[in-house]
């Protein structure tokens, strides 16, 4: 692969929080990272998704939830489509 061939693919994996949390299948485990290595971002558009009912199922696992994960993955909105 050529230098400007890795370029061109890495600007077409490119994508926003939003469309990556499309992706997301239920029946899918996700493990988060832990305090500063949350992905705050993401945590935010999967807390989006959750409410808003476009995604469901699946499982989260993290050691250390930081604020953010209760800000968004914790509200008793989306209890029910997140174990």
């Amino acid at each position: 692969m050529t230098q400007s061939d890795w370029k061109t693919d890495y600007q077409s994996r490119l994508t926003t929080p939003d469309r990556a949390v499309e992706r997301l299948e239920a029946g899918w485990r996700l493990m988060l990272p832990t305090l500063a290595g949350a992905p705050t971002a993401l945590l935010a558009a999967m807390g989006r998704a959750l409410r808003e009912e476009r995604i469901s199922g699946l499982t989260a696992g993290m050691i250390l939830p930081a604020g953010n994960v209760a800000e968004h993955l914790l509200d008793p909105a989306v209890a029910e489509r997140l174990q």
